[in-house]
């Protein structure tokens, strides 16, 4: 008997398994399940940042018959680094940002400590006007705690300039209880409230506050109400300056800290305030909006109690505070930066 495909004489003796006609077609699909775990493989080094996995450093070392662990150890720490870093709550572009102007990194640890201090070096941090006869404009979100936030302003600057030098101004409108809550507020400092809801409500009670530290409390609403643009608006027209700063949570979620800061960017804002330190579980993403938007840190809030749980803005105290967060889950991971230093309570020292 003839076998075509081999070009010999088969064995008439010999009996042929069905399998084997079906080993072409079996190999093709191993050919292919070959190539789709290459790929998988680097999809994976690549969003580990380039480094090898053990699979692929023991390909390496039998397809080259080559030491890779030189090469390996080069890149290994540059990577751990960078997820690190992305662990901390930075974006992926910022670490890399960070990353850049280092030396190169041969140490975890002593690249860890420079990407520290560099990020400390990039958190603009300043402290408020300190003149009296200043007016200020808090915004943003539902629920980030300005109303609060402004209790302990005026609070702190009571206790410097007295009842007769600060005033309060609402402009929400909308929220059921909002002007009462900031009526206790008031009402506790001893000091005058005005509400106001279109242009000249609010230039007669500027008027009537006029030498007064004002702070206005706006309504908090999302990045797409119209109604927040009418506010926005209504700030920007008044004759007397106004300081529109923009109040973000610590514990909200980044992309919409980043949605509210390219917002009010482009709206007048020149400062921003965190609140909820204390609630947040990891502070990288915040930093990141703060220096994507190029928006000064004033004040930061952590809690309560008014006027205690409010200090000056310290870029140093921040990132040693989130390097703390990502140890509790990471306990190895060191998080000096240099000498300890107390966060400034307002109003001691702030202006």
């Amino acid at each position: 008997a003839y076998d075509p495909p081999s070009g010999v004489y088969a064995d008439p003796t010999r009996s042929y398994p069905m399998e084997t006609r079906a080993r072409a077609p079996q190999d093709m699909q191993l050919q292919a399940l070959e190539q789709e775990v290459s790929r998988l493989r680097g999809i994976l080094q690549h969003e580990l940042g380039g480094r090898p996995t053990a699979a692929t450093v023991a390909d390496q070392g039998a397809n080259v018959g080559v030491n890779t662990g030189a090469s390996t150890g080069a890149r290994e720490p540059r990577a751990m680094l960078r997820q690190r870093l992305l662990r901390l709550g930075l974006s992926r572009s910022l670490a890399e940002e960070i990353i850049g102007t280092l030396p190169p990194v041969r140490n975890l640890n002593d690249s860890w400590q420079r990407a520290l201090r560099k990020l400390v070096s990039i958190v603009n941090t300043q402290a408020l006007p300190a003149d009296r006869d200043s007016v200020f404009a808090l915004f943003g979100g539902t629920g980030v705690g300005k109303s609060s936030t402004i209790a302990k302003l005026a609070g702190a600057d009571v206790q410097r300039f007295g009842v007769h030098g600060v005033g309060l101004i609402t402009l929400d409108n909308y929220r059921i209880g909002a002007q009462e809550q900031m009526s206790s507020f008031a009402y506790t400092l001893g000091i005058p409230l005005y509400p106001a809801n279109d242009r000249q409500s609010l230039a007669l009670a500027l008027q009537e506050l006029q030498g007064r530290r004002v702070y206005l409390d706006t309504a908090g609403m999302g990045q797409h109400d119209d109604r927040l643009a009418r506010q926005i608006n209504l700030v920007r027209e008044q004759e007397q300056p106004i300081t529109s700063l923009l109040t973000l949570s610590a514990s909200a979620q980044s992309s919409q800290s980043r949605a509210l800061s390219s917002l009010f960017t482009r709206s007048g804002v020149t400062g921003a305030i965190i609140t909820k330190v204390d609630e947040a579980t990891s502070l990288g993403g915040i930093l990141d909006v703060l220096i994507r938007s190029r928006l000064p840190l004033h004040v930061t809030c952590d809690g309560q109690r008014v006027p205690d749980d409010i200090q000056a803005a310290d870029g140093q105290v921040l990132v040693r505070r989130a390097v703390e967060l990502l140890r509790s889950e990471e306990p190895g991971v060191d998080g000096q930066i240099g000498p300890s230093q107390a966060p400034t309570v307002m109003p001691k020292g702030m202006v």
